[in-house]
């Protein structure tokens, strides 16, 4: 497993919260607002800009969209396979029970 990075867009960030229970419903979340930082990514592979983010979700600051988005690029193997176990999960619900 990769390590995590430990500096201001890693693990020691006061924006982002991440549990250190290795349990996998408990992911980076943005603090205060119980969004996931893979959420926040997922906005911003769909083209919305930083600035677009905060504006859409006025709960979050352009400050946190930004510390979202440093952590996911210090942190991109675990968020990438967040995204990946994610889409598994989908594809199986999304099949039709025979």
């Amino acid at each position: 497993m990769p390590r995590r990075r430990d500096h201001a867009c890693g693990s020691r960030n006061r924006y982002i919260n991440r549990p250190g229970i290795p349990y996998p419903r408990w992911k980076a979340q943005v603090a205060g607002t119980g969004l996931t930082v893979r959420r926040i990514v997922g906005w911003y592979k769909m083209g919305m800009s930083p600035k677009d983010i905060a504006l859409e979700y006025p709960h979050l600051s352009l400050a946190q969209v930004h510390a979202a988005l440093a952590y996911y690029h210090a942190n991109r193997d675990e968020i990438e396979s967040d995204i990946a176990a994610e889409e598994l999960l989908n594809d199986d619900w999304a099949r039709p029970v025979a």
